[in-house]
């Protein structure tokens, strides 16, 4: 392909709300690449997006947000705007971004919200089919930024029947991953998700309920919101000897099953 040369002027200034987002699919997506992305879900208030990139410059990175984050602008009405709601419901198929450092979903809702305004507008992915992210660094099943920033006005991620996040690198990768934002994570009956959630430094709840699945990465970040397992839980994945971190609170309901793999030849 050829060359991409993006200029996002910072002196004259962007206003304007960000368009409700809302995606309904049920077939396969597939990409290949490095650094790829399968699916990318934006309202980006005050302008913004997507921005890198120049010439050929191999060691480029993507950066994704609104003009406060680009600009390095704190306050000011020039970069005005909120993001708005971003709906994902994939019913079935398949997202697979099988590239190194590569994500499965990326959903944001950015703007301008201080951090004492509630935002309204959310983030909410629903997922009956597999999606997976690449390999290594920065790889990742679904990542979401921005959108609910409280805890009664959350993200959701909701893994139904048949649903399964995950990565190329399985359960030693990152299947879910939430940023500058507030989201739950919820895994129902019949749903799974191989590899590490981390989400973030604002939080939500996770919830494995009856029949779903978890095979835990090497990390589960909650902070001091609680991860409650009344479904399959398997550390470090389900055969497999190994360890999970779970940053945060914990409960296991009666419900619940953990399943651990024991060495027993091990001295």
């Amino acid at each position: 392909g050829g060359a991409l040369s993006l200029n996002m002027p910072g002196s004259t200034g962007n206003s304007g709300d960000g368009g409700a987002v809302n995606v309904n699919l049920n077939g396969a997506i597939q990409t290949a690449g490095e650094r790829s992305l399968g699916l990318v879900a934006q309202s980006i208030g005050g302008g913004g997006g997507g921005a890198g990139g120049y010439r050929y410059d191999p060691t480029t990175q993507l950066m994704m947000g609104n003009a406060y984050q680009f600009n390095n602008i704190t306050g000011g009405t020039s970069y005005s705007g909120g993001g708005n709601s971003i709906t994902i419901n994939q019913s079935g198929g398949s997202i697979n971004a099988s590239g190194a450092g590569s994500i499965g979903i990326l959903a944001q809702s950015s703007g301008g919200i201080t951090s004492t305004d509630v935002n309204p507008y959310l983030i909410d992915i629903t997922i009956a089919g597999t999606v997976s992210g690449g390999s290594g660094s920065g790889a990742r099943g679904i990542l979401v930024l921005g959108g609910g920033n409280s805890s009664t006005s959350p993200n959701t991620i909701t893994v139904n029947s048949g649903g399964l996040v995950t990565s190329a690198d399985g359960v030693d990768g990152t299947a879910i991953s939430a940023n500058s934002g507030y989201t739950n994570v919820t895994i129902g009956s019949g749903g799974t998700v191989t590899g590490s959630v981390d989400l973030g430094s604002t939080p939500g709840d996770m919830t494995t309920n009856a029949g779903g699945t978890f095979n835990a990465g090497f990390k589960v970040v909650v902070a001091a919101n609680t991860f409650t397992n009344a479904g399959n839980l398997f550390p470090a994945g389900n055969t497999r000897i190994g360890t999970t971190t779970i940053s945060g609170g914990f409960a296991q309901t009666a419900s619940g099953v953990m399943g651990v793999d024991i060495n027993s030849l091990s001295s």
